[in-house]
């Protein structure tokens, strides 16, 4: 027999999975009506356009006759996605739905981690039904995934000081450090933001550490 706490326990994972399960089925059937906006919103046709010229050219690092401050790896998502399902809408949003789910997952983990399970539910359900962050989760852009990454380094950062061993330190340090890293590749310039952001962080953590 099972005594209370378990079968709280119990509960919470089936409601956990429940709501998940639900965000899911509603986020991916959303992205099968997108006839309602064709690829002209903000920069959408300048993405899939680049992205088309990289599969046209079948040249993935210079496609282009000139320089520009977007950086290449903003197209190749979109390109190989175009490579796998064809030239449509459809492909071109499709990276952006993939990461806007990765990054709620990842916000959850990190929330849940300095706080709660039920205040990391509650987030990433306050997020996913923001209007704005479902509208670009649908939109032929490399927000998403920029967002993602940068997430990803802030979870590892969050490990590395949470870690007791030395090893595993070096290990989510090095992994933090690449995941922030790799928005450069993404974003250019405008990844220092997020950088700039953490020093607070980093500076807390050190005045903590020495004490």
């Amino acid at each position: 027999m099972m005594n209370l706490k378990e079968e709280n326990l119990v509960i919470n994972k089936r409601l956990v999975f429940f709501l998940i399960s639900v965000l899911l089925i509603v986020s991916f059937c959303s992205i099968f009506f997108i006839e309602n906006h064709s690829l002209v919103a903000h920069d959408e046709s300048l993405y899939a356009n680049r992205a088309k010229l990289i599969i046209d050219s079948n040249n993935w690092f210079t496609p282009f006759e000139k320089a520009h401050h977007k950086t290449i790896g903003s197209y190749w998502l979109i390109a190989l996605s175009f490579k796998i399902f064809g030239i449509n809408e459809f492909s071109a949003r499709l990276p952006s739905y993939i990461f806007s789910i990765l990054s709620s997952f990842v916000l959850f983990k990190i929330i849940k981690d300095i706080s709660n399970l039920e205040i990391g539910l509650i987030s990433i359900f306050t997020l996913s039904s923001s209007f704005l962050w479902f509208s670009y989760g649908r939109y032929c852009s490399p927000d998403t995934l920029y967002i993602f990454l940068n997430l990803l380094g802030i979870l590892f950062l969050l490990k590395t000081t949470n870690s007791l061993k030395e090893k595993n330190k070096n290990k989510f340090l090095f992994l933090s450090g690449l995941f922030l890293s790799l928005p450069f590749f993404v974003r250019s310039y405008l990844q220092l933001l997020p950088l700039v952001s953490l020093f607070p962080f980093n500076l807390f953590q050190n005045k903590k550490t020495k004490i």
